[in-house]
């Protein structure tokens, strides 16, 4: 029996994950939320880095530290008040279900 490399399952995972953001169009999603934040780092990328980590099943705690970013800056996006969370997840379901329905 072969067993799959993990460095292939992090690509496919990767490219799984970069689809379904041109999908929903994230950029664009974020760019609604008004996102004034005085960073080097985008939103976006953060985004894309954290559904990376999820999908692979691991913590915050236990991932690698993003190329782009520390994990505490990471920490510090999801703590920010500015950022409406709320209205990103409601906008982010409604171009999936759109999405799927066509």
């Amino acid at each position: 029996m072969a067993s799959i490399p993990q460095n292939k399952i992090e690509k496919s995972s990767f490219k799984i994950i970069t689809q379904f953001c041109a999908l929903a169009h994230l950029p664009a999603l974020v760019r609604l939320l008004n996102d004034h934040r005085h960073s080097n780092v985008s939103l976006t990328a953060i985004l894309i880095w954290l559904l990376k980590v999820i999908f692979q099943w691991r913590t915050l705690y236990r991932a690698e530290a993003p190329g782009m970013c520390t994990k505490r800056t990471v920490y510090n996006i999801l703590n920010d008040g500015r950022i409406n969370w709320q209205r990103l997840s409601c906008l982010l379901a409604q171009r999936v279900i759109t999405g799927l329905a066509q």
